[in-house]
């Protein structure tokens, strides 16, 4: 199996950094999920989540951010 975290570490991240950098300057609710299993960590996925300055988020985006906050990772 490829290194999925490595390549979310070396390839993904920078850019989510960024967007979200972006998004919270520009007042831009979202969220953005990614599962990246590895040989050691089948259930590996990373989560971004950013509401807008009033904290307000559309009902969809809502529960995924609500489920994120749930979700135990491992």
């Amino acid at each position: 199996m490829k290194n999925n975290e490595k390549i979310y570490d070396e390839m993904i991240k920078p850019h989510m950094t960024e967007i979200i950098k972006i998004c919270k300057e520009n007042d831009i609710a979202m969220i953005a999920e990614f599962y990246i299993p590895t040989d050691k960590k089948n259930g590996l996925c990373v989560s971004s989540a950013v509401k807008n300055k009033s904290g307000a988020m559309p009902k969809h985006m809502s529960c995924m951010a609500f489920i994120q906050q749930k979700v135990k990772r491992t």
